[in-house]
């Protein structure tokens, strides 16, 4: 049984809790789930917003480049419903787009770069 404690913890966004009688496995973030990509994401995240931006086009043209194909009408709903940190701008929001959308491998590449890419801009 979830306790009212991991209710509430869940509630703020924690995925993966651990009550009295075991692990509560909850729905994670796309991008937790590897943890090279968290990191990327992360990173991204915290960074300046020119080197965010370097980063999307990054990320749109590596993806576009494998053949990558995101459904652009669901930008416009996402940019009018969610409010998650990379919908402030619509590049950013196209970008991650792409790569949730991208297979296991090449986000993992693309994190690399987008990594390599926030060493060399911060």
């Amino acid at each position: 049984m979830t306790t009212l404690y991991d209710l509430i913890l869940i509630n703020k966004g924690i995925y993966m809790v651990k009550s009295k009688l075991g692990d509560v496995n909850m729905k994670q973030r796309w991008y937790d789930k590897d943890a090279t990509v968290s990191l990327a994401v992360s990173l991204l995240q915290n960074a300046s917003e020119s080197s965010k931006k370097l980063c999307a086009n990054e990320i749109i043209s590596i993806a576009k480049a494998h053949g990558v194909i995101i459904n652009n009408g669901i930008l416009t709903k996402i940019n009018n419903t969610f409010k998650r940190w990379y919908d402030e701008d619509t590049t950013l929001t196209q970008a991650m787009e792409y790569l949730k959308n991208s297979s296991h491998e090449l986000k993992k590449d693309i994190a690399l770069e987008v990594i390599h890419t926030l060493e060399q801009n911060p």
